[in-house]
């Protein structure tokens, strides 16, 4: 196998496997709230009827970006609801909210 050839094959293996990881990232949505930044996702994306999955939400600080650490005396009271709605925006019907 030529050389070119070679650097072909590494680099699509390359983009396959992260330009999978950054689509992934880029279906998560990035909200500040006060101090809070929060990222804001499923875990698997796209997320499919009947298949098991999760929510995935970092917390950082906004001003520094550093983690929330409830060892340093961060304090974390958070609750979850998801919602299916009838549309893209904020003041759309809810079809189903999560139990």
């Amino acid at each position: 196998m030529s050389r070119i050839t070679k650097l072909s094959a590494v680099l699509m293996a390359f983009y396959g496997f992260f330009g999978i990881a950054l689509q992934n990232a880029f279906a998560h949505e990035t909200r500040i709230v006060g101090p809070y930044k929060f990222v804001i996702g499923f875990r698997n994306e796209p997320s499919f009827i009947d298949e098991p999955n999760a929510v995935d939400i970092t917390v950082s600080r906004a001003s520094d970006g550093k983690p929330i650490d409830r060892s340093a005396g961060d304090i974390v009271d958070l609750q979850v609801e998801v919602q299916l709605r009838d549309a893209e925006a904020f003041d759309s019907g809810i079809r189903l909210r999560s139990p």
